[in-house]
């Protein structure tokens, strides 16, 4: 097995289990940089490697068997499924879930379409939004930014924030569509900086 592929796996027993980099490192008795080194795919000793594996409750072997079933590596969601799971609608915004995150992954998904303002809000973590379609106008701690068809932000999502529109968006423009993703710190990331 190449050791790309070793370091993968072992990243993701890491993360399934809630581990941090520290936390394994702690728990296999070796130093936090050696984790790092062996997730990107640097040969480890067969020392290392033990340790690494007792801390995570796996056998070496374990990590050289084929991939796990495909549910458990990829998560899809197929446009012509039953749609896309709504979480909120209103007059403004309709807020559609996308149905692929992995079981024990971090990273949530969702389609918005805004009609006018959203509320204002914040939460743990690190949002993504990426302007699929018209212009719209997002506002992070105050400040406002346009994005137009293509365009992508990136934001502590603790700052309050909120989209919308763009201001001259007729209502032939509308519904402006946006992809959000975001990393949620309560499900085990750690927050800002």
């Amino acid at each position: 097995m190449d050791p790309q592929t070793l370091g993968a796996r072992i990243q993701r027993i890491r993360q399934r289990q809630n581990f941090s980099v520290r936390d394994l490192a702690e728990k296999a008795g070796v130093n936090k940089n050696t984790i790092l080194r062996l997730e990107k795919g640097l040969t480890p000793s067969y020392a290392t490697l033990n340790r690494v594996c007792e801390a995570l409750g796996v056998h070496v072997a374990q990590l050289t068997q084929p991939e796990p079933e495909e549910e458990q590596t990829i998560a899809l969601h197929a446009r012509a499924e039953e749609g896309r799971e709504p979480l909120a609608a209103d007059e403004s915004v309709l807020l559609s879930a996308l149905k692929c995150r992995l079981p024990g992954g971090r990273i949530n998904a969702a389609i918005m379409e805004l009609y006018g303002e959203s509320e204002s809000i914040t939460h743990p973590g690190e949002e993504l939004v990426f302007c699929l379609r018209g212009s719209a106008r997002v506002t992070v701690a105050g400040r406002t930014y346009e994005l137009g068809e293509g365009d992508a932000a990136t934001f502590w999502s603790a700052e309050r924030h909120s989209y919308g529109p763009a201001e001259d968006a007729t209502e032939e423009q509308l519904p402006v569509i946006l992809l959000m993703a975001w990393v949620d710190a309560r499900e085990g990331e750690t927050t800002r900086p």
